[in-house]
């Protein structure tokens, strides 16, 4: 009796659950995608930007100014012992690679051109202006009351940061 009672039990299970004794066939098609590591950055996941969006952004005496640059292009700048001096008197470390491209620089508020900006982060900015506007950095040390640094690597770029002492961005290193 118990084994006929549990006997009915598994068999209205099956039929609630729709199983059946006869077997179908599903086809299966597979898709497969591919991705260009140039058209797909996944940091753009975490970022607004990528690699030459963000280089391209660099504005500075009222035009934007990309890296790497060569300055050859811009006769009224002056590059010697590692510094770039503008033509209004600022300036900013220079780092140049092998052909003579500037591809990195070093910006301070003190001696940066006043409309210095990269990516709408310019020397007015305040730290939490970096994750809203250019995304979650890879490394960030300090903590906004005192000191703090938001370092960016990767997806495009070598090195950007940005430093703040006591809430004011005090600078800016950025490196193609």
């Amino acid at each position: 009796m118990k084994y006929t009672t549990l006997l009915a039990i598994a068999v209205s299970a099956a039929i609630l659950s729709g199983c059946t004794t006869e077997t179908t066939e599903t086809e299966v098609t597979e898709t497969t995608s591919e991705t260009s590591a140039t058209t797909f950055n996944q940091y753009i996941l975490t970022r607004g930007w990528d690699g030459n969006e963000l280089l391209e952004s660099i504005f500075y005496l009222g035009e934007y100014h990309p890296l790497p640059m060569s300055i050859e292009d811009k006769p009224d700048y002056t590059l010697s012992d590692g510094f770039l001096y503008f033509p209004d008197g600022s300036y900013a470390r220079a780092a140049v690679d092998n052909d003579g491209r500037i591809v990195a620089l070093n910006l301070s508020a003190d001696t940066a051109p006043d409309d210095f900006s990269i990516y709408g982060i310019d020397f007015n900015s305040r730290p939490s202006e970096i994750s809203e506007k250019v995304g979650f950095a890879n490394a960030v040390v300090g903590n906004e009351e005192e000191d703090i640094m938001f370092e960016f690597t990767g997806g495009g770029i070598s090195q950007l940061t940005f430093k703040f002492s006591q809430k004011k961005l005090i600078a800016v290193y950025i490196h193609a």
